[in-house]
């Protein structure tokens, strides 16, 4: 038989033995406790954009900017001046509308328009002077850089108003026609329809788009650079005057 002795150390043994295996399950991580995981970083949201940049002729290699609500991009256009940009942010998911930027080889700037993600905006004369109007509508300096465009409430309310920006198209295209003297026929999607432009390399390659840009610029509405004409652009400026964006419901 054991001695009282012998039962007493070996229960105090046993004791010891298990304070010992808790301390090290508590050292290696175990039911002592953790610090929390913290989860990694929610990739926010970008925006893409596509479209082609052209004058009657492709703007090639031309430096691309998109300034959008939240989010900003860059891209270079191809020799087709064919695009693609890519608005993000870093803090936030990136929101449309935006206005896209391109330079000509002329150094004219032009700019543009899309809603949204996925949307295709084109880059020419045209869509310089719809900017010009719509942010004259707006009550918008028709020069502001195109942060205080996109972020500007007027502007927005047109862009987001099918009825609105339609109508704006269609009294834009009227000026045009008018100033170019008859004998051009402007497709009221001339903002985001596909569209191909002729090349250095193949400059019968222009799809009717394309060709009303030479038209506009052989009845001197568009400049040698590309960009539209003074006369013609003062001429929308007067038109958006009188149709000013009433509220974000109302008609122009």
């Amino acid at each position: 038989m054991h001695s009282s002795r012998s039962l007493k150390l070996s229960t105090t043994f046993k004791w010891l033995l298990a304070a010992g295996m808790v301390s090290t399950l508590a050292a290696c991580g175990g039911d002592g406790g953790s610090e929390p995981v913290t989860p990694p970083p929610v990739p926010k949201k970008t925006l893409t954009i596509t479209g082609t940049a052209a004058t009657g002729l492709a703007v090639a290699n031309g430096p691309v900017a998109a300034a959008c609500r939240t989010g900003a991009g860059t891209a270079t256009t191809g020799a087709d001046g064919n695009y693609t940009v890519t608005a993000s942010d870093a803090n936030a998911d990136a929101v449309g509308p935006c206005v896209l930027q391109v330079t000509t080889s002329g150094g004219a700037t032009l700019r543009s328009f899309a809603t949204g993600d996925g949307q295709r905006a084109n880059i020419t004369p045209l869509t310089e002077l719809l900017v010009n109007y719509v942010a004259t509508q707006a009550g918008a300096a028709g020069n502001a850089n195109a942060a205080a465009l996109v972020t500007n409430t007027g502007v927005q309310t047109v862009l987001s108003n099918q009825t609105l920006l339609t109508k704006s198209v269609t009294n834009l295209i009227q000026v045009i026609t008018t100033a170019a003297g008859g004998g051009v026929t402007i497709p009221t999607n001339f903002l985001n329809a596909p569209m191909t432009a002729a090349t250095s390399t193949n400059p019968n390659a222009g799809d009717a788009l394309d060709k009303v840009l030479d038209t506009l610029k052989a009845k001197a509405v568009i400049t040698a650079t590309g960009a539209p004409s003074t006369a013609v652009a003062q001429a929308a400026v007067q038109n958006a005057n009188q149709n000013r964006v009433t509220g974000a419901t109302g008609g122009n």
